[in-house]
């Protein structure tokens, strides 16, 4: 049986590991950004754009009802990301970008 101060350190390590994997996500989606930007051709651009966009989704999506209250980088890094996704030079228009609470 699981005593309520396991209970509380396992919940903890899974909301921790959530905002590690929003942390890399986001960090994917950057790196996506700048692929699309340095891209010499339009079809590579188009893959690149669309992943940052999928990847962008998949971090505001765990997100969900999470608190970013003490979580200066996450916050930080969604700023960041917000800011390229518009100008990524993308054909690509599905999904948008998803707007977080």
């Amino acid at each position: 049986m699981v005593t309520r101060r396991e209970f509380a350190n396992l919940f903890k390590k899974h909301k921790d590991l959530k905002f590690q994997f929003i942390s890399t996500e986001l960090d994917l989606a950057m790196t996506f950004c700048k692929r699309a930007f340095s891209a010499k051709d339009e079809a590579t651009a188009d893959r690149n754009a669309k992943n940052a966009v999928l990847a962008y989704q998949s971090a505001i999506k765990t997100l969900g009802d999470l608190s970013l209250e003490g979580r200066p980088e996450i916050t930080a890094k969604l700023a960041r990301v917000r800011k390229a996704l518009p100008e990524v030079p993308q054909q690509y228009k599905e999904p948008k970008p998803a707007s977080i609470k």
